[in-house]
């Protein structure tokens, strides 16, 4: 590539970046990043030109040699090792925080926060009981060890249960995978079967979470009502398990571009090696039916609720709801007033303030046309249900900024 500069062309190489993410080859996640970084690169003026590490079998590259890398190795490894000597820039990608991050810069998920915003998805939903099925989940190292860990002290700090299965105790060598699923279904499968309903169950990528769908299905146990799962990820296999997936999302492509520009600075010489990783939050959790419910003990309520979250935006009442579950609709009203504390309408107009305020944060869209797209039946209607709940205008509340806004409980607290 080259372009005119005073009647002379300047001749301008592409640096070469390694890719070296063997170690993440195994994760979900991990074709996002890739294409995010690779999306940038091509996306600034000069890009670079990439290389896949495993492509060459282990041989360092030296035609041309390497400007910087992007690598998931830790600083004792061969690899990097290489690149020091030849002075090549390096940042490294992964989950978990290293000692010798002031020594090899990293960009990391904050999998710490992550695990805050998953315990309080479910702390939202009135969850009492958790469950965990992860690897090591005692050993500081493991990838998903900072999100256990501040899962487990978000739920305690809030009277939360955490009930934990780590397969790493269970783990057999050379299991044929027919094998392994069959024993994990039946040794997993007991575990959840025996422990309290309904059950916030959470794991640590969206593979295993999509895993743990299947085994509740092959036993009985109904998702969302009896066990909500929450994966971490939000990669395809939310939408390959036999129920949608909530997931918590890494943004990978915020790391991904946060990790790009430390190199360039690095490659620059514009900037000094970190000393601290740099942690990038999630984007937030995306959710889907697998968590879309409230935490109730009443089986006949959580599918009530099921039917009417799904539902919310259209023309529904009490009559629709107690005919979907096979009640009357006195019989339904008495159990939701049990289990919630409110009536079925009550329930529907609170499920479709959350969509209006939705609606309000994140679009354009005009109060005039959320009314019909939320279910209620007039701009009127919403205004009315909405000052009740906020105590402002939807005006009002879309103005303000989200981080201030601290709506009401609604109609569950009165």
């Amino acid at each position: 590539m080259s372009r005119r500069t005073s009647d002379k062309f300047v001749r301008h190489v592409r640096p070469r970046i390694v890719l070296s993410l063997s170690d993440l080859s195994v994760s979900p996640d991990v074709m996002a990043l890739i294409h995010a970084i690779i999306a940038i690169a091509r996306e600034w003026e000069w890009d670079w030109d990439l290389l896949d590490y495993s492509l060459v079998y282990g041989e360092f590259p030296t035609d041309p040699v390497p400007a910087g890398a992007l690598i998931d190795e830790l600083w004792c490894q061969p690899l990097v090792q290489q690149l020091q000597q030849r002075g090549c820039p390096m940042v490294r990608l992964g989950r978990a925080v290293n000692v010798h991050d002031h020594l090899l810069p990293a960009v990391l998920p904050d999998m710490a926060l992550a695990g805050q915003l998953a315990a309080r998805h479910f702390l939202d939903r009135s969850f009492v009981h958790l469950a965990y099925v992860g690897w090591n989940t005692a050993l500081p190292d493991s990838n998903s060890y900072l999100f256990y860990k501040a899962l487990c002290a978000c739920a305690d700090a809030n009277g939360l249960i955490v009930e934990t299965y780590d397969m790493a105790m269970y783990h057999q060598r050379d299991e044929p995978p027919a094998e392994r699923f069959e024993r994990r279904k039946r040794e997993i499968g007991g575990w959840l079967a025996a422990l309290p309903k309904p059950l916030g169950l959470l794991t640590y990528n969206d593979v295993m979470a999509a895993t743990l769908s299947v085994i509740c299905r092959r036993i009985g146990l109904n998702v969302p009502e009896e066990v909500a799962i929450l994966g971490v990820g939000n990669t395809t296999w939310c939408e390959r398990a036999p129920i949608e997936l909530s997931s918590v999302m890494l943004n990978e492509a915020a790391r991904a571009r946060e990790a790009m520009q430390l190199l360039r600075d690095l490659m620059a010489g514009k900037k000094t090696c970190p000393q601290d990783p740099v942690m990038v939050p999630p984007a937030g959790i995306k959710q889907r039916r697998s968590t879309d419910i409230l935490a109730v003990d009443d089986l006949i309520v959580a599918k009530a609720l099921r039917f009417m979250w799904e539902h919310a935006r259209e023309n529904i009442g009490v009559r629709d709801v107690a005919g979907e579950v096979g009640l009357s609709e006195r019989q339904l009203e008495r159990r939701f007033r049990d289990s919630l504390g409110l009536s079925v309408n009550q329930e529907l107009v609170r499920r479709r303030l959350d969509e209006v305020r939705r609606l309000l944060q994140t679009t354009t869209v005009s109060v005039t046309d959320i009314a019909p797209m939320t279910g209620f039946r007039s701009t009127r209607h919403l205004h009315h249900s909405f000052r009740r709940a906020t105590g402002l205008s939807p005006i009002q509340f879309r103005l303000q900024a989200p981080s201030v806004i601290e709506c009401k409980s609604t109609l569950r607290d009165q």
